[in-house]
């Protein structure tokens, strides 16, 4: 086969660093997954001893290498279509199939949480790191990820290389995870052989999570406030309230359904939305009387829902107006690192409700009361014990107050 002739040459557009290649009358623009600094790279290889946005020339530099490799092979052993040339990269150097990209796996991982039907927030989470991978080094190789590759992914979270936002660390930690969940998914499927990622976590400097939750004076409190049960704000108190003595999440609250709600057996049946776990939840003197009250009025003629219609956000402004009128402004001190740096922070405490502070609220009154954490996580669907520390911190302080007062 006579030799085929070609001219293969690197250009930057923006930072991006491509390999054009031009064979008989075709020309092909390839990605060669890198970024780098212009005034830094001399026509084919960056300079000595230079780094591009967290990567150093040499690492760089060995990768052009073995991609002009790949190419040169490809040409060695045919005149290629466009498609074999686009494709180059799925090939090592000596034709081998390679390991799919990032990207590529980002994708499949997505696919998949459709077909598994992932929670709306789980999926837009991911979907978040996806793009946030997109933007860092979205053609890497399954199998060149190591420990080393995943502590520069959390580095290039925090130097916020392309976007304005300042992400604290338990934000890149939550990040992080993802990425990891999305490569030890890719291994139980097959799709990738390497691990040189396995055993990895982030090292994140972090404060002990805040938990924080209403008592049940401040329900009370709430729930005195005189409201038009139909108004925006009366929904939202219906929300809490219900939230607050079921432990349901926001989520579940919002798709509970009558058909959900067994007043024979006392007793409220959900698969939640998060977890697809099934729940029994007893119900108590509050949460009867909630049910009772959304029983025939505020919900749409011929609706089966439970509670009327809220969005989340609007329900999250609601909730903070709701307890700001009720007074709920005890000053609360938030700490949190990003990156090295320790920001702490005094605000009023209605400025930290939530739709999920119904749920810890539950389980604070529940364990300070002496209930059995066992039982409590059969109620709120929490599988793991450790997950329930922080509350049980909490309530061991409440009942220690609480026995004071019997010295008085």
């Amino acid at each position: 086969m006579p030799r085929v002739e070609y001219s293969y040459r690197y250009v930057v557009t923006g930072d991006r660093l491509r390999a054009r290649i031009t064979w008989n009358g075709v020309t092909v623009t390839i990605s060669t997954g890198f970024r780098v600094v212009r005034e830094k790279f001399d026509k084919s290889r960056c300079t000595r001893n230079s780094t591009h946005f967290g990567i150093s020339a040499t690492e760089i530099n060995k990768a052009l290498e073995s991609l002009e490799s790949k190419v040169a092979h490809l040409f060695a052993r045919c005149i290629p279509t466009r498609e074999q040339v686009l494709a180059v990269n799925d090939l090592h150097a000596d034709g081998r199939p390679n390991a799919p990209t990032l990207d590529q796996l980002w994708q499949a991982y997505l696919a998949d949480g459709k077909t598994r039907q992932w929670a709306p927030a789980t999926s837009r989470a991911r979907t978040t790191v996806w793009r946030l991978c997109r933007k860092w080094n979205p053609d890497i190789r399954a199998d060149e990820i190591t420990h080393d590759t995943l502590d520069k992914f959390v580095a290039w979270l925090f130097s916020n290389s392309l976007t304005s936002v300042t992400y604290r660390n338990s934000c890149v930690e939550r990040h992080a995870k993802h990425l990891l969940s999305l490569l030890l998914w890719a291994s139980r499927k097959k799709l990738i052989t390497a691990d040189n990622f396995q055993g990895w976590s982030p090292v994140i400097k972090k404060t002990d999570r805040q938990v924080t939750y209403l008592t049940a004076e401040e329900l009370n409190r709430i729930e005195a406030l005189t409201l038009a049960e139909d108004s925006t704000l009366g929904i939202a108190r219906a929300y809490l309230l219900l939230c607050s003595y079921t432990s349901l999440r926001f989520s579940d609250a919002y798709a509970l359904r009558w058909g959900n709600v067994d007043f024979k057996a006392d007793m409220i049946r959900v698969v939640t939305q998060k977890t697809s776990s099934t729940l029994g939840i007893d119900l108590n003197t509050h949460s009867r009387a909630i049910l009772k009250a959304c029983q025939g009025s505020g919900t749409p003629k011929g609706s089966d829902y439970v509670l009327p219609r809220i969005t989340c956000p609007k329900a999250n402004r609601d909730m903070k107006k709701l307890a700001l009128l009720a007074g709920i402004d005890t000053p609360v001190t938030v700490t949190e690192y990003v990156g090295g740096e320790r920001r702490t922070r005094t605000v009023p405490k209605h400025e930290l409700v939530s739709t999920h502070i119904g749920r810890r609220s539950f389980v604070v009154m529940c364990l300070s009361r002496g209930i059995a954490p066992q039982i409590v996580m059969k109620w709120t669907g929490h599988k793991h014990y450790t997950s329930m520390l922080p509350y049980i911190n909490i309530s061991d302080t409440s009942r220690h107050t609480a026995m004071r007062l019997l010295d008085t």
